[in-house]
């Protein structure tokens, strides 16, 4: 099986979102009377594009010169969604200048992406054993090029002492779906009845 096709069949199974750069749009209505920028279409869609936050952060400079309730609502969706911090500030930024009292969202203390952790080992694992860290980074940003642009947005230059830093300390051994602890029985719940003994 040549490599392409290889990496198109394990792109199926890691994958699990929609296309990297598909267009997630959230319902902003437009009505008449509103005199929106002639290439209002071409940035709602930049505004969404999951794969290229640079496009995300030039949509909202762009859409901060209108202060028409649909590009105030886009602006919001930005502030409060996307997952690079810059996006987000500059979603901020314009909505002040636009004169509408939002507060800027906390830098993410957590993963950006769900399931992050187990999505670098099912790719470390579809790698021959004696890869290298190039090997790893280009099939990461050829099979999740949603994940490796926002945290190369987020961690900006220290983006690739991050990456391998993952790399390097990824424990094939562990299979993250059989592993996972069991969950605690929940607070305030039943114990289980103990078993009646039959009578004699």
């Amino acid at each position: 099986m040549s490599n392409e096709m290889h990496d198109q069949n394990e792109e199926q199974q890691l994958h699990t979102s929609p296309e990297h750069d598909s267009v997630d749009e959230v319902a902003v209505p437009v009505t008449g009377g509103y005199e929106l920028p002639e290439n209002y279409s071409q940035l709602k869609k930049d505004a969404h594009r999951q794969a290229d936050w640079k496009r995300r952060l030039q949509a909202a400079r762009e859409l901060g010169q209108y202060s028409q309730p649909p590009v105030i609502d886009l602006l919001q969706h930005m502030l409060q969604q996307d997952p690079v911090t810059a996006v987000r500030e500059e979603a901020y930024t314009q909505l002040r200048e636009l004169g509408v009292e939002v507060e800027m969202p906390e830098r993410p203390s957590t993963e950006l992406f769900n399931h992050m952790t187990k999505t670098l080992i099912r790719i470390k694992k579809s790698l021959p054993a004696d890869h290298t860290y190039e090997d790893f980074k280009g099939k990461f940003s050829r099979m999740r090029a949603d994940i490796y642009d926002a945290y190369e947005g987020e961690k900006g230059d220290e983006f690739d002492n991050w990456l391998r830093g993952r790399w390097e300390s990824l424990d094939l051994t562990v299979n993250p779906k059989r592993d996972r602890p069991k969950s605690a029985p929940r607070a305030g719940g039943k114990a289980a009845a103990p078993k009646r003994q039959k009578r004699k």
